[in-house]
This record gives C-alpha cells, structure tokens and sequence, in this order.
C-alpha cells in the first residue's frame, strides 16, 4: 500500500506499507475471502492511523505553514569578508586588493548570499535565514585620494547592497510560502534580489557619475539613508 497527500494538482508521497494474509481453506469447502481481506486492510489503515499520529507535528510533509525568520549573518573574528552592520563601515585599511589601472580612484564589489536552516514543530515549518550581505577586503582597491568623500561613495555601494538584502527580506515575510516548495519562492526572490541590487548600482554610479557629481552624490546619500532607517 502507498499512502499519498493531495496537494493541488500533484500528490506528495508520504509512506508505504507492505503486509499479507495467509488462510488455510479445507478442500471441497468456502472461505470468507471479504473477512480475510477486511482483516488485512484494518491492519493497514490501523498502520496508516499510528504513522499520521506521529508525525503530523514533525513531518514538513504534513506541515500546515511555514514561518521564516531572519537575522543578519556575523563572523567572529572578522576575517577578510566585512559583513554588512551599521556598526562596522567602511575604512580605508580595508581596501587590500592592487590598485587598477583605470580611472576610478576606488572600487568595492559588494555580494548578497545566504544561509539556511530550517525544522517542524507542531505542525510549522520553521526556516532560519542568515542574509549575508558582504565585501571581500581583498576585492577592495583604491587608486586615488584617500578621502572621506570617495570612502563615502564606495560605503553607499555597501549599503546599496544591504537595501536590496531588506527588500528581499520583506518580500518572503509578504508571501504565503508553500509547505510542498517553500524553497522555489525563496530562490525566485533572491535571483530577483541580485538583480535589483544590480541595476542600483549601476543607477547610482551612472547619476553620480562614479561621485564625481557631488550634488547627484547628496541626493543618494540622503536617500539611502532614508531607506536604510
């Protein structure tokens, strides 16, 4: 026997059992053949009835919701990834990479990833995510003047990044994940995460024109602030 669940138009396997019945029936007389395979099937859906019992809180088959929840990721001691907090910006000791032979006095590449972990308990399940938003001190450069208003620039990038990381954020808390697939909507989100993080960028950079339009640059500062609060 194979127990299955219905879930919209597909069905979930849950368990399988295997059982049999064995009778003697005496030559030349009738056996209540309907007896005997009532007496397998009860024994089946008795299994069947144990199985659900147990496994209705812990089993994310048979999970009724999933519930995420988020904490930004850390490392101690820091190594050479600086991971996104307001108390940790940016310095100068951090750009360790060779200087490049182009025209911009600095560079930062910043990244979004995650972490996950997740388990059921009465009946939830409960998804941990540690959002990683970083820069690898060794993909860091500068070529120019050390400072405070080119340092800014470059720290806008990080903190670019790190908005994109909360609007990835809001939008799983704002979604109904499946029990059957939560992972699809996860991962459909953060592709859409890089991707909004990317066209920031590239926005900011092309209106500041890389910083060097000091007043596009007050206006981002201004709201990138407003959207990190």
């Amino acid at each position: 026997f194979a127990f299955s669940l219905q879930a919209g138009y597909r069905t979930i396997h849950l368990v399988d059992y295997t059982g049999g019945i064995r009778y003697i029936r005496q030559a030349n007389s009738s056996v209540d053949v309907e007896g005997f395979l009532r007496q397998g099937i009860e024994g089946t859906l008795d299994f069947f009835n144990t199985w659900i019992n147990s496994n209705t809180e812990t089993n994310a088959l048979l999970a009724k919701a999933v519930k995420l929840r988020f904490t930004d990721y850390t490392e101690t001691p820091e190594g050479d990834t600086i991971y996104y907090s307001v108390k940790r910006p940016l310095t100068w000791a951090d750009f360790k990479d060779r200087p490049r032979d182009n025209h911009f006095e600095a560079e930062v590449i910043p990244v979004i990833g995650y972490t996950e972990q997740n388990r059921v308990a009465n009946g939830i399940i409960y998804v941990d995510m540690a959002i990683k938003v970083s820069v690898a001190k060794s993909d860091c450069w500068v070529n120019g003047e050390k400072d405070d208003y080119v340092l800014n620039h470059e720290q806008r990038h990080f903190d670019i990044e790190k908005i994109a990381g909360e609007r990835y954020k809001k939008k799983l808390l704002a979604m109904k994940l499946p029990t059957d697939n939560f992972y699809g909507p996860i991962n459909v989100e953060y592709l859409e995460a890089l991707r909004d993080a990317t066209r920031m960028q590239k926005q900011y950079d092309a209106e500041t024109r890389h910083g060097e339009d000091r007043a596009a640059q007050a206006k981002w500062n201004v709201e990138i602030d407003r959207e990190l609060r």
